[in-house]
């Protein structure tokens, strides 16, 4: 069986083992994608979002687009299965769009990229799912893309739903749910520019103070936790993925001056933007 499976640059399914441990070709998650790893034995080391992560047996390790893990390394028994889904995929249908808007919600919850499973049958589910991605891709016909986007949503239904037992969370509040979800869009939409909660609640026709209660009933964070996350994440990637000056990177985020973004970066990551730049 082939290690890796790939669709028209948009969809790939891997099995990745320690002989891969340091081909970024194969396991880096290119910008613009999300990332779903399971390992099923062994352990493999990645660094992401300054945090060091081991990923281990039974356990699930997704990421979002913004920023791409950094691989330190794997154990020699390292086996595992990674699902690699680019955004413009899941733009192209509106049941994916809201099945990952769920899943994201439950990764919020849960405040890490990494979450372990330990009934069998859940794990069978969503390596179920990626399988049958692997067969779609290397079985092509002229319906291919409805039936990965049809294997990719019951993926993302099954995750939303296991996430969702293992942290013991429900969504019995819907209008708060459908909030929150509102919120992290214009969140997407519009960190870089607007870094107050006043505004999202604007645009939310609530409170601050509403729009604060709320996302901390549902998620243990603050509003400002959301907003500096996607600043510390892009001006990550920013800083690792291009040359532009620090100047430039604190203009992009709307940052007062250079001074105030150093600040921040320091405050979020432990570390200046240069210092981060050169590791």
């Amino acid at each position: 069986m082939p290690n890796e499976y790939t669709w028209k640059n948009k969809v790939s399914c891997q099995y990745i083992d320690s002989s891969l441990e340091l081909n970024k070709e194969h396991i880096a998650t290119p910008m613009g994608c999300y990332m779903y790893n399971i390992v099923e034995q062994g352990e493999c080391y990645i660094e992401y979002n300054g945090e060091k992560i081991t990923m281990r047996k039974n356990e699930l390790t997704f990421f979002n687009p913004t920023i791409i893990p950094e691989l330190k390394g794997a154990t020699d028994d390292y086996k595992a299965i990674i699902l690699i889904i680019h955004s413009d995929f899941v733009s192209e249908n509106i049941v994916i769009r809201k099945m990952l808007q769920t899943a994201f919600y439950s990764s919020i919850y849960i405040g890490s990229p990494t979450v372990t499973i330990v009934n069998e049958l859940h794990l069978e589910l969503l390596k179920s799912s990626m399988r049958q991605i692997m067969l779609h891709i290397d079985n092509p016909h002229e319906f291919t893309s409805q039936a990965i986007h049809g294997a990719y949503s019951v993926f993302l239904a099954d995750l939303a739903a296991i996430l969702g037992e293992t942290m013991g969370y429900n969504k019995s509040n819907c209008k708060n749910y459908d909030l929150f979800i509102s919120f992290t869009e214009l969140l997407k939409n519009n960190f870089k520019q607007h870094h107050d909660v006043a505004f999202y609640a604007r645009q939310l026709h609530i409170s601050p103070r509403y729009l604060s209660m709320i996302i901390k009933d549902l998620t243990n964070n603050t509003v400002i936790y959301f907003i500096n996350r996607k600043l510390s994440l892009e001006a990550c990637w920013l800083l690792k993925s291009s040359r532009i000056s620090i100047q430039e990177i604190s203009d992009a985020l709307h940052f007062s001056d250079q001074s105030a973004f150093c600040k921040f970066f320091k405050r979020q990551i432990g570390k200046t933007p240069l210092a981060y730049r050169n590791e």
